[in-house]
């Protein structure tokens, strides 16, 4: 018969290994938290506004056009457009992959102070019925910041649209 106590030996270290790393996780875990790891958090500027302007919406050709105009004192980068039946609290996106927003075709730069869009086309989905029904446009800006675009979530403008 032979007794192997290698084996044993070897689980037990293994065991031994898992418990002083989770005692080390204990005592270091509370300490970077009672310093204040800062933790970076992302904001727009309050000074960002955008205004939507020549709104139409056409339900037999399934369209919606509109210009953005910068009301703000600084850059918009991207925009999320979202639009939806009024009653829906939760919108589509429909310039998914589109949310850059870069105006001129030689020299791309954001939309400045001031500036407007040119028409925005977007195919939506509306019922071609002519029943009356109210949706909402959603606009989110969105700026560049540290090579992220983010969302301005205090920012969000509504207008609603009768599409005829």
């Amino acid at each position: 018969m032979h007794n192997n106590k290698k084996g044993v030996s070897l689980m037990v270290g293994y065991a031994l290994l898992i418990v002083i790393a989770i005692a080390l996780a204990a005592i270091v875990y509370p300490y970077l938290k009672s310093i204040g790891v800062p933790i970076e958090k992302v904001e727009c500027n309050p000074d960002i506004s955008l205004s939507i302007e020549n709104i139409s919406c056409n339900r037999a050709g399934r369209s919606l056009s509109f210009n953005l105009l910068n009301r703000g004192l600084f850059n918009v980068t991207g925009v999320y457009i979202r639009f939806a039946e009024a009653e829906r609290s939760i919108r589509p996106q429909i310039n998914t992959g589109k949310e850059l927003y870069l105006t001129g075709l030689v020299n791309p730069a954001p939309l400045g102070p001031g500036q407007e869009t040119p028409l925005l086309n977007y195919h939506v989905s509306v019922s071609a019925s002519p029943s009356e029904q109210e949706f909402v446009l959603e606009v989110q800006p969105a700026i560049f910041k540290k090579s992220v675009l983010v969302p301005c979530s205090n920012k969000i403008i509504t207008q609603s649209v009768e599409c005829i």
